[in-house]
C-alpha cells in the first residue's frame, strides 16, 4: 500500500513514534518505564507529543496507542497537535474495528505502508521486519512493537517504539542520522 502524505517533507516537520500504551498499566513494569503511575505516565507521553509537534508537523504513530474504551482513545488522539496519521498494531484491533481514529491509513495491521523521502523508500509497519536479507540501498524499515526488548540488528532499519526514542515523537532527519551511525555499527561487527 502506498500513502503519499505531502508533496514535500523538506517544508515540513515529519515525526514517528510507537507504542504509547496509553492508561496500560502492566507495560510500566513490562518495559521498565520511568513512571511512579499510569497516570502520570499518560500526563507525560501527552506533554512530550504537545512539546515536539507543532499543528503543522506531521507525524506517523504506528501503533498500540490506548489499553482503554473509544470515547477515551479518541479524545486523547484528537487533543494531540499535528497532522497525524495512524497505522495499527496488534493492540489496536478493537479501536480499528470501531473507527476510533479518523486518520486510520489502513484497517489491517499487516500491511507495510510506503512513503516517499528525499529520495529514500520508507516502508511503516508496527512490527519488526521478518525479511532475512538486508533492503536495498535507498530502502528503509520503521516499525515498533518490539519496545526495549531486542536490539536491531538489521541494516536499514529503525525502531521508533517510544521507549528507545526518550518517549517522545522522533523527527525523521535524526532516524536518518541514527540508521547510518547503526548501519556503520552491523557492518564492523561483521568484518
Amino acid at each position: 500500500m502506498s500513502l503519499k502524505l505531502i508533496d514535500n517533507f523538506e517544508e515540513k516537520g515529519f515525526y514517528l513514534i510507537s507504542d504509547y500504551h496509553f492508561f496500560h498499566n502492566n507495560v510500566l513494569g513490562y518495559c521498565n518505564r520511568p513512571f511512579k503511575n499510569i497516570e502520570e505516565m499518560n500526563k507525560q507521553l501527552h506533554q512530550n507529543w504537545c512539546d515536539t509537534i507543532s499543528e503543522d508537523d506531521i507525524c506517523i504513530f504506528l501503533g498500540d496507542f490506548a489499553f482503554c474504551g473509544k470515547a477515551k482513545a479518541k479524545e486523547i488522539w484528537d487533543s494531540l497537535p499535528g497532522r497525524k496519521y495512524f497505522i495499527g498494531g496488534n493492540h489496536d484491533k478493537q479501536h480499528i474495528k470501531k473507527n476510533t481514529y479518523s486518520e486510520l491509513v489502513t484497517n489491517d495491521i499487516n500491511t507495510i505502508v510506503e512513503i516517499s523521502y528525499q529520495g529514500y523508500k520508507i516502508l511503516l509497519n508496527h512490527f519488526p521486519p521478518k525479511f532475512k536479507k538486508e533492503l536495498p540501498d535507498g530502502q528503509l524499515y520503521m516499525f515498533g512493537h518490539i519496545h526495549n526488548n531486542r536490539e536491531i540488528k538489521e541494516k536499514n532499519c529503525f525502531n521508533v517504539s517510544c521507549e528507545v526514542i526518550d518517549y517522545k515523537p522522533i523527527h525523521i532527519s535524526e532516524i536518518l542520522a541514527k540508521i547510518k551511525e547503526q548501519n556503520l555499527k552491523l557492518s564492523e561487527n561483521y568484518k
